[in-house]
């Protein structure tokens, strides 16, 4: 407010009508980069675009050195609104590993490491050492509602 009134003392005063458009031209300057930035997000966030702070090889790599996963695959992370994160990946683990221990470690790196609380990991079922019985047996126990899809030894997972 002060600076307003310093302004139209000056140009009242000086009759330099020029001043007003220089500031306004300046406070316009100051504001572009903000303004891109903000661009910027909303654009990535409405594309569902992966968000910059997390690199998706990174996560893989953590993901994949919990006890029992074999590999993962269909990885996407992405922003459903600023602040809020969300990732789903199919996670294939060692059928003599519990899966609900498995994604219970997953849930940890997610949220510890990356910031990620909204998840949905698929967990599939391989390298049967003791038969697809045991499969089996662990999708029944499942009380967790974790969905746990038993698949044949043999099979590879497929879309």
């Amino acid at each position: 407010r002060a600076a307003k009134q310093n302004l139209r003392t000056l140009i009242k005063y000086t009759g330099w009508f020029w001043v007003d458009a220089v500031v306004s031209a300046l406070i316009g300057l100051m504001i572009i980069p903000r303004t891109w930035h903000l661009l910027s997000e909303c654009v990535n966030i409405l594309m569902e675009g992966t968000p910059g702070r997390v690199h998706l090889g990174e996560l893989k790599a953590e993901i994949v050195s919990v006890e029992g996963v074999i590999d993962m695959h269909d990885l996407h992370v992405w922003t459903i609104t600023s602040g809020l994160d969300s990732m789903s990946a199919h996670v294939l683990v060692d059928c003599d590993v519990s899966p609900v221990v498995v994604l219970a470690n997953i849930h940890t790196i997610l949220e510890g490491k990356f910031a990620i609380h909204h998840s949905t990991v698929q967990i599939e079922l391989v390298n049967c050492k003791q038969g697809c019985d045991r499969q089996e047996r662990l999708a029944a126990e499942n009380t967790s509602g974790v969905e746990v899809e038993p698949q044949d030894c043999e099979r590879q997972h497929q879309h």
